[in-house]
């Protein structure tokens, strides 16, 4: 009912910043530009998640946070992923580390 593996393709960003809230403002503005990108490609089927922060906020003086994608199939989401990725690219800030798991083993 949920279509979570392995009737559905994952990707996680994940985010982490030494500054309070930085890595929340970045997920959530991740997800703006992924919703974008997923609105122009109606037919992709690829949902964007909202941003949460995972179930240790705080490890090693670093704040995470974290966004999940999900898609019916493997093509849509490999080609939305690579126009994600360009957009965080172009806009990430240096102060935020960020990273894109696809299929995570946790979420």
């Amino acid at each position: 009912m949920a279509q979570f593996p392995p009737f559905s393709y994952l990707a996680l960003l994940r985010a982490e910043s030494k500054k309070p809230g930085e890595a929340m403002a970045f997920v959530k503005a991740a997800a703006r530009s992924a919703r974008r990108i997923a609105a122009r490609e109606a037919s992709a089927r690829v949902e964007v998640f909202d941003a949460v922060a995972p179930a240790l906020e705080r490890k090693a003086g670093f704040e995470r946070a974290q966004l999940l994608v999900r898609a019916d199939s493997r093509a849509p989401l490999q080609n939305f992923l690579n126009r994600w990725k360009a957009t965080l690219d172009a806009s990430s800030e240096r102060r935020v580390r960020w990273s894109l798991d696809v299929d995570p083993q946790e979420v």
